[in-house]
């Protein structure tokens, strides 16, 4: 016989079967027991299937026997009965096995039995199965991987290889290249603004849709749109199927989302027309970690894919800048569906959005970049969350370490928008710089401006007294160079005094 293993029976593994000729049950090919036993119709001979069926492929149509031709048929019952008869020993006996098992039940045994040999894919040694998971958790040679830092390494090693160190040192370093990656893209996206903002589609100028959803035009906005639906934000929720897949596309502050349960296509009006795709707002409407397969088309060429993951009710934004193509189209794949698709969406260690991130990751940004680049970064920001986070890079300029582009980036873009009631400038290495940026809000509105704190500020001129004298929201004036101090507060006439005197 042969098992699943491939390992023939011998007759000397047979155990108290005295009553049975075992040499009637021997195989003519193999010599061993049959085992799934088939017969030749014609000579009546039965062989083991596996050594039959090799032998007809090497000779077609021929019976060892040298019957005409082989013919197959079921083998007689008095044959499979006699092998039902007997005891047979464990083919792993010289491992250690000491137990003898019926025929019929012989081979689940020898799949299970816990003395045959296992290979460890450590140290390559051959161990018994029943000491394999002492074995491999002990085994030096063994490869582990960190879930935390995703490091390979063998276990002898975890002391030099794997400390909490280099683990805490390989998890920063994934977060830095996520950190930059995010960082690249929403300087991308900065730069993509004026042209997304002329060309952004929100679905706000479609007639208002009614509690069944309608179909978006198949022409609209220049562009076709199959299988696309549209319906008003708060009736989202009640017009859909609850089991099945919904991403949807939204824009903010627009009455009206977008959704597609099925594979939904957007194309170039005109036959030869294309267009460039820029970027699009997604979430899921009744699914959690639903992917949505993008691709983007020209003359009917796969030229650009994208797949990420859609969350619950949490947008975010996909950014592209496909150029040149006539079509993209959405596909939904597989997702998870929400528990009750009531709460929002917990922990997630998915990050495809900057805000997706914690509040103290955000920090570790700013820590990583240079002050001038968090506040380009981030100054503009629509986000009231991030406006919180970065207060303290809106109120405390360091202009020491400014190049002259990033000095002029400060004053030409940050000082017009800046609304804070309180400003402190620093600079303990290029007095002059102070100077020269205080001359430059003459021409800026500060209306907002309480407090004034300047540091590090070794003379103050008269043009700067008097540009200060028009403030008339200025309550508060402090000046330290070194350990010297002068504070105004509240009396114009006080703030002018104190300012000249220590001019």
């Amino acid at each position: 016989m042969a098992s699943k293993e491939h390992k023939g029976i011998c007759s000397d593994r047979v155990r108290g079967s005295s009553a049975v000729n075992v040499d009637l049950l021997e195989c003519p090919i193999c010599h061993d027991l049959l085992w799934i036993p088939i017969t030749c119709q014609r000579c009546e001979t039965s062989f083991c299937s596996a050594c039959i069926n090799r032998w007809v492929a090497a000779n077609p149509g021929k019976c060892p026997n040298r019957c005409k031709i082989y013919i197959e048929r079921k083998c007689p019952s008095f044959i499979v009965k006699l092998l039902g008869q007997l005891q047979i020993a464990c083919y792993y006996q010289s491992k250690g096995c000491e137990q003898v098992i019926p025929y019929e039940a012989l081979d689940k045994h020898e799949s299970e039995c816990d003395y045959q040999p296992q290979q460890c894919s450590g140290c390559r040694s051959e161990v018994l199965k029943k000491d394999f998971d002492n074995h491999t958790s002990g085994c030096a040679a063994i490869e582990l991987t960190c879930q935390d830092c995703k490091l390979v390494y063998k276990r002898v090693d975890a002391a030099t290889t794997h400390t909490e160190n280099i683990c805490l040192r390989e998890q920063t370093k994934e977060n830095i290249h996520q950190i930059r990656q995010l960082t690249l893209q929403l300087h991308e996206m900065r730069l993509l603004l004026p042209s997304i903002t002329k060309a952004k589609i929100t679905f706000n100028d479609l007639p208002m849709a009614d509690q069944k959803s309608n179909f978006i035009p198949d022409m609209y906005r220049g562009l076709e749109w199959n299988k696309i639906y549209y319906t008003q934000r708060l009736h989202l929720k009640k017009n859909l199927l609850n089991n099945v897949h919904v991403p949807s596309l939204t824009a903010t502050n627009s009455r009206h989302v977008a959704w597609f349960t099925e594979k939904a296509a957007i194309s170039a009006e005109n036959v030869n027309g294309i267009f460039t795709f820029v970027s699009l707002t997604v979430y899921g409407a009744w699914n959690d970690g639903m992917q949505l397969s993008i691709t983007g088309h020209r003359n009917s060429i796969l030229v650009s894919k994208y797949t990420t993951a859609v969350l619950w009710c949490k947008p975010q934004l996909v950014l592209l800048n496909w150029q040149d193509i006539d079509k993209v189209i959405l596909q939904p794949l597989r997702d998870t569906r929400h528990p009750e698709n009531r709460a929002t969406i917990g922990k997630c260690n998915r990050i495809s959005h900057l805000l997706d991130l914690p509040d103290e990751v955000l920090l570790m940004i700013c820590r990583y970049l240079q002050p001038v680049d968090v506040l380009r970064a981030f100054f503009k920001s629509t986000s009231d969350r991030l406006h919180r986070l970065i207060l303290g890079y809106r109120t405390n300029l360091v202009l020491s370490t400014l190049s002259y582009a990033e000095f002029r980036f400060v004053v030409d873009e940050l000082l017009p928008y800046l609304e804070t009631p309180q400003l402190a400038l620093s600079n303990s290495k290029i007095p002059c710089l102070v100077e020269h940026f205080l001359s430059l809000c003459h021409q800026l509105p500060l209306n907002n401006l309480r407090k004034l704190t300047l540091k590090s500020c070794t003379n103050i001129s008269s043009s700067l007294v008097v540009w200060l004298s028009n403030q008339s929201k200025l309550e508060d004036l402090s000046v330290y160079n070194g350990d010297l101090e002068v504070v105004a507060r509240k009396s114009r006439p006080t703030l002018l005094n104190r300012s000249r005197g220590f001019g």
